[in-house]
């Protein structure tokens, strides 16, 4: 626990000065007193005693306190401290060198206490107090209610949390997990949960709330204001990393300090103690530097995470609250492209955040040591430092500019891969594919054009900034030979380790410069998203519940989805719902019916008026939505499961049976939803419906009839029957309809012996299946959706070498290594010269004159530019052209993948692999298998040089082992039969319509037609042609169809109606006016080039199914299918579109899917099915004739419900 650890760091600095005051008297004792003696005894006996009362102190006052931070003036005491031992620790190596002795404990003394005063800085800026009670807190899974702890359990907290100082120092605590991953596969429960300092909940918290205080301030948020709340955010980790990055810093800089010292050594009389010092000194620095840079590394990481966390959670909390204006410019794959690249930027900058500061530091160090070797020669390391910065202004404003222009296409392809893989099974269905997936190639090549250009300045970038420190070297010895400043082997050897370690810091200067540019557009981007418009919470005035007797009230409303349209989408809105009431919502298509519930939402801006609403509110939208997950998941959606109401709801919702809403069930299950659930089981609630069913609409207790967008009737439906006008029309056309059955059942006759045969010897086929063979279905209930594969063990060599050969069949990738050899080689070499021509001392002769020893070294450093030219260019050009090929191969597969890929990986999936996996192909994974092989490369060269003189070493050589997890995605037919073994013919010219029970297996019939499902066994034939032995393409190009779900996607009217750009205007307008759509177009700006936003949401759900109509019109295919295609009209509107069908379609099969039992009694024939099998196929006539048929009891139940209303209720 921290306290126990706290005591335990002060503890051992009262014995370490405990023991010294020992040693201090056992020695003088031994060799007499001085003043010197007395003065170094007081200062140890008062260090031991203001331990031992901070101790104390800790123990009776801190532990005890329920503060959760520890005291100011003990946290200041602690750095102090620090700072003290530090200081005494340095004039302990100055008095060394005065006098070339020192008692060994007080180097002891000092190191120890450094090492103990570290700690306690990290706790001072870091740890709260009682963190021992941190397995206190409980947590519940976001994840699965399954995974949450019972009340009072204490769950796995992160042992980093509990583990002491060793465990801390070492990474001792991450052991037990890597020893449970190497014996098993790591599942999300073998993972301790994050203390509540690092979970993702409390980073957001205190990033919104930093937010909203500067909000009070100004009205948007702008990049400073976002950038400045992230930093408070973490800015704990961020001191302490940046103080672990120092540390390390000066650490690695003991050695170039202490290397001049080591070859005079090595040189001169070599003394044991000043050896075992000199060692002791370079061996504890790299122990220091070893540990600061590790916990560094954990602690700037853990930044980033936090910051991460933080901003995706405030990203999908800013969506969730979005006005409309703002989601019409603002795409799901935009957000998804905000929260998966560049909230993951932004975190990934931790690595860089103390880059640009720490670079002045390392520089200024590095001027301290050449200034002590080689005197002014330091300036010109300086001026040639500081020209070298200087030239990457230039390059940095191309990298932002193009870094922008990349992001600006990477959004627009997003946007456009989103909204297809939303409606890919439409695609398929028309046969547009290969149109859509150009679409995502032409936005792809624009987006590559920026990304060669911003790889390109990345390539010059990182090509100057590699040769640089060779640059600086040749300046810095020319001017040591012009100022005539000897160069020994000791300060050669000095200054070439501290350029060493310089050019580290001037390597990381690119992608430092470059992740700046990067991370400064990802916050102007999430910056410009967080300071959109929301909705207006004033909307809505929500009054107390009890407190009025209405529900809802709206007077005066005046609503439009776009505040700058001249024509509101609702006008002179007045409406008071008292509780209880049952309120029916009707009107023709595009009358605004769906807007006025939006209205009562608040998602409709309102330009005047005034909405009420009491109590709380629940919506179902037109178009179902559930997420991934079982069903149980969806209906209780996060609420605890109390079983009898669940199974209640169930019965209700008749989902014991069936699933969907009232426009797509058939009569009997639209009947029992409407009994049971919204005038039963919500007897007491306010329910408010759209229905363009009339049946429905006797048992409402008020019905509002909409038209252009005003309330032009509301009332009783026989008070309103009475006034005639707009609601006479909506009832005088489902009237109409119900004609069509009474004149189907005049017409019955004699005959039913043949149809009786027909129908029976249809069942008896059946029964045993095609091919006379009985189907079977696996008795295993398994999921649609499959959890996401993921692959055990190293990532294979077959991965690697696929990637390296995708570009040119790899013919660079070994250009690119001989490159960076061939640069290795020169600076071993060059090394290797500046060692063996200096003169090993100043009483020694140098192997060669200045002007020789400066002419090699510059050809070298020629022959490193060179080669950093060409392989900075060559890796470039190989990751870029490799991206493109993968991006290529992927999208190819992923639009020829059959339906049932689509089904069984989330649409969130797939949009990861073409969204932050894509990013990582284009501007992460070459630069990482690059520095990779480059520092094999090195290091196989440090291994040549030291096999050649310091062979021992390898004693104690270990290798470096990565561990790698490599996703996988794969799909495998595993769900049980649908339809399971049905024979039926079509004839040709004739209108067949297909009804049944949701669930029977109507809509799976109609993919396999189009081949979204291939059928596990049998076949069908077009004209004789099995549909399984031609291309998918030529299939579903001959075929047309209306879909259930009416689809638009981003665009135009015109590139909706043709998206194959096939038909001239004049044809598409002809089929506009046929589906009675034409009028309403030409009053919109731009007519054919009216604008459609993404999924068509500007257009309402009948507009959209009468493009889809005018879609089929346009191409007059001589197959028709037609899939619930009017379930989003009224009864006018769906006998219109009959009418028309029957008038351009005379001659071609048309196969109709229908529950309005209207649409399909005309037809020539009718097919049954229950439960994947033909239960009756026959022409409607001969089915009612037999009161007995389920088709018969289909349109009876039908009638029933729209000749008795009023018995409902």
């Amino acid at each position: 626990m921290p306290n126990n650890r706290i005591m335990l760091s002060s503890l051992v600095l009262v014995d370490l000065n405990l023991v010294m005051c020992l040693l201090n008297l056992l020695y003088w004792y031994r060799n007499g007193w001085n003043i010197e003696n007395i003065v170094s005894f007081s200062v140890t006996v008062f260090r031991t005693l203001v331990w031992l009362f901070v101790s104390g102190y800790l123990h009776n006052h801190v532990f005890k306190s329920a503060e959760s931070k520890y005291p100011f003036a003990l946290r200041i005491w602690w750095f102090s401290s620090f700072l003290n031992f530090g200081f005494c620790l340095v004039l302990d190596y100055v008095f060394y060198q005065q006098i070339h002795s020192l008692a060994p404990q007080f180097f002891v003394l000092d190191v120890s206490s450094v090492i103990v005063g570290l700690f306690l800085c990290y706790v001072g800026l870091s740890v709260k107090n009682k963190g021992g009670t941190i397995s206190q807190f409980y947590y519940q899974s976001l994840l699965d209610d399954s995974d949450s702890k019972r009340e009072g359990e204490t769950i796995t907290i992160t042992p980093s949390a509990t583990s002491n100082i060793f465990s801390l120092v070492t990474f001792a605590w991450i052991h037990p997990l890597i020893s449970v991953g190497y014996k098993k596969r790591l599942d999300l429960e073998d993972v301790p949960q994050l203390d509540s300092l690092n979970s993702a909940q409390t980073s957001f918290l205190v990033l919104r709330n930093k937010l909203e205080f500067d909000r009070s301030k100004r009205s948007l948020i702008n990049t400073f204001s976002l950038v400045k709340a992230v930093i408070l955010t973490i800015w704990k980790d961020i001191i302490i990393s940046g103080f672990l990055y120092f540390v390390a810093t000066l650490a690695s800089y003991v050695g170039p300090f202490l290397i001049d010292t080591l070859v005079k050594y090595l040189n001169g009389q070599r003394e044991l103690n000043a050896g075992l010092l000199l060692v002791s000194a370079f061996f504890g620095a790299k122990i220091v530097e070893c540990l600061a840079a590790r916990h560094y590394d954990f602690k700037h990481r853990q930044a980033g995470e936090n910051a991460r966390a933080a901003l995706v959670a405030m990203i999908y909390h800013k969506g969730l609250s979005l006005s409309s204006q703002s989601k019409k410019g603002h795409s799901n794959g935009e957000i998804i492209n905000l929260m998966a690249v560049d909230a993951e930027r932004i975190g990934d900058f931790s690595k860089f955040m103390h880059a640009p500061w720490m670079t002045i530091v390392q520089v200024c160090l590095s001027l301290g040591i050449l200034y002590k070797n080689l005197g002014i020669s330091a300036l010109a390391t300086f001026i040639a430092t500081i020209v070298v910065m200087l030239t990457d202004l230039p390059l940095g404003s191309f990298q932002e500019k193009y870094q922008a222009k990349l992001m600006e296409y990477k959004d627009k392809r997003m946007k456009t891969t989103s909204e297809i893989l939303k409606n890919m099974r439409i695609l398929k269905l028309y046969g547009w594919e290969m149109k859509f997936l150009s679409r995502i190639n032409d936005i792809r090549n624009d987006e590559a054009h920026w990304l060669y250009k911003f790889v390109f300045a990345m390539a010059v970038t990182c090509n100057a900034f590699w040769v640089a420190p060779t640059l600086v070297a040749i300046a810095t010895f020319g001017t040591s030979m012009l100022a005539g400043i000897p160069l020994d082997s000791g300060k050669v050897l000095s200054a070439v380790a501290t350029f060493k370690i310089l050019q580290e810091s001037v390597y990381t200067l690119p992608d430092t410069i470059s992740m700046i540019i990067q991370t400064k557009v990802s916050f102007d981007r999430i910056a410009s998203f967080l300071s959109l418009s929301e909705l207006d919470s004033g909307l809505v005035e929500v009054v107390p519940r009890g407190s009025s007797d209405t529900s809802v009230e709206i007077f005066d409303g005046n609503f439009s989805w776009d505040v700058t349209s001249c024509e509101p989408t609702l006008t002179d809105v007045n409406l008071k719902v008292f509780h209880h009431m049952k309120v029916a919502v009707c009107g023709p298509v595009g009358s605004g019916k769906s807007s006025l519930l939006s209205c009562m939402l608040g998602e409709v801006p309102k330009l005047s008026g005034k909405v009420k609403l009491s109590g709380t509110k629940a919506y179902v939208g037109q178009s179902p939505w559930i997420q991934s997950g079982t069903v149980e998941q969806n209906i209780l959606f996060g609420k605890e499961m109390d079983r009898e109401s669940y199974e209640k709801v169930l019965e209700a919702c008749d989902l014991k049976k069936d699933l969907e809403v009232l426009s797509a069930v058939d009569a009997i299950t639209g009947n029992h939803l409407f009994k049971e659930c919204m005038m039963d089981y919500l007897e007491f609630k306010t329910v408010i419906y759209v229905t363009h069913q009339v049946d429905f609409l006797p048992a409402a207790d008020l019905i509002l009839v909409l038209k252009d967008g005003r309330i032009t009737q509301a009332g009783k439906y026989d008070d309103i029957m009475k006034l005639g006008s707009d609601f006479l029309e909506l009832v005088g056309a489902h009237k109409e309809a119900l004609l069509e059955i009474d004149s189907v059942g005049s017409e019955i006759i004699d005959g039913s012996e043949k149809h009786g045969t027909l129908k029976k010897n249809i069942q008896d086929e059946t029964i045993t299946g095609q091919n006379g063979k009985e189907v079977h279905m696996d008795g295993k209930k398994r999921q649609l959706v499959q959890e996401e594969k993921r692959k055990r063990g190293k990532v294979g060599s077959s991965a690697y070498w696929k990637y390296l050969t995708t570009a040119y069949g790899g013919a660079l990738t070994p250009v690119v290594l001989l490159a960076h050899i061939m640069f290795e080689s020169s600076q071993i070499s060059s090394n290797y010269w500046l060692a063996w021509a200096s003169r090993t001392s100043e009483s020694h002769e140098a192997h060669v004159d200045d002007f020789n020893f400066i002419m090699v070294y510059v050809a070298f450093g020629i022959g490193c530019s060179f080669c950093i030219l060409a392989r900075s260019f060559l890796l470039m050009l190989a990751g870029y052209e490799t991206a493109n090929r993968l991006f290529d191969k992927m999208h190819f597969s992923i639009f020829r993948a059959p339906m049932s890929f689509f089904d069984a990986n989330p649409s969130g999936r797939i949009l990861n692999r073409v969204s932050s996996d894509q990013t990582a192909v284009d501007l992460t994974i070459p630069y990482n298998i690059g520095p990779f092989a480059y520092a094999v490369i090195q290091l196989l060269g440090i291994v040549l040089v030291m096999s050649l003189g310091a062979w021992p070493v390898f004693l104690v050589f270990f290798p470096v082992v990565g561990i790698c997890i490599w996703l996988q995605v794969r799909y495998a037919p595993h769900m049980p039969l649908v339809l399971r073994g049905i024979t039926c013919t079509f004839h040709g010219g004739t209108k067949t319509g297909i009804v049944g029970r949701t669930g029977s297996g109507k809509s799976t019939l109609i993919q396999t037609l189009f081949r979204l499902v291939e059928p596990a066994s049998g076949k069908i034939t077009i004209d004789g042609i099995n549909i399984s032995s031609i291309g998918l393409h030529d299939l579903r190009s001959r075929l047309s169809i209306i879909p259930q779900d009416p689809t638009m996607f981003n665009g135009t009217v015109r590139s909706n109606m043709d998206p194959l750009e096939d038909y001239t205007d004049d044809q598409i307008w002809e089929a506009l006016d046929k589906c009675q759509i034409g009028d309403e177009i030409r009053t919109k700006e731009g007519q054919l080039d009216a604008v459609v936003t993404e999924n068509g949401e500007n257009w309402s759900m009948g507009q959209r199914q009468l493009i889809c109509l005018g879609r089929v019109l346009l191409k007059k295919s001589k197959i028709l299918v037609l899939d619930e295609a009017t379930a989003s009209v009224d009864t006018a509107t769906d006998n219109m579109i009959q009418k028309t069908l029957r008038e351009h379609f005379s001659d071609s099969t048309v196969i109709a899917i229908a529950h309005r039992i209207t649409s399909v009694v005309k037809s020539d024939m009718v097919l049954v099915l229950n439960n994947g099998l033909v239960e009756e196929y026959d022409s409607p006539t001969a089915l009612l004739e037999d009161k007995s048929s389920s088709f018969s009891q289909l349109v009876a139940e039908y009638s029933m419900r729209s000749n008795s209303g009023h018995s409902m209720t």
